[in-house]
């Protein structure tokens, strides 16, 4: 069995699985017009995928709204969208949970 996850809000979840989201709006992997549903297999990657958007482009986009995070003057951490980025992103996310747990 195949299993994937999508972080969405609850009433966007009836249409989680369309790609319409990113057909009007457009992604980073996509342009406008074309329909692309982003997954991730665990909820740990599915939230390693959503703090790379974050660091990376420093603006959060759920459906063509959000905004930008850290305010004007913020300098994306354009490293952390590259692949290399995702392995720094789970070092810091695993040294993140370690602090929480002592």
């Amino acid at each position: 069995m195949i299993t994937a996850i999508r972080v969405v809000k609850e009433k966007h979840a009836p249409y989680a699985f369309t790609g319409e989201g990113s057909r009007r709006f457009g992604g980073r992997w996509n342009h406008k017009g074309v329909a692309v549903v982003y997954l991730s297999d665990t909820l740990s990657l599915a939230a390693l995928g959503g703090i790379r958007e974050v660091l990376g482009t420093g603006f959060f986009n759920l459906y063509g709204y959000g905004g930008s995070v850290f305010g004007p003057s913020f300098e994306p951490f354009t490293f952390v969208i590259q692949a290399p980025g995702a392995f720094v992103c789970l070092g810091l996310m695993l040294c993140i949970m370690n602090l929480f747990e002592q």
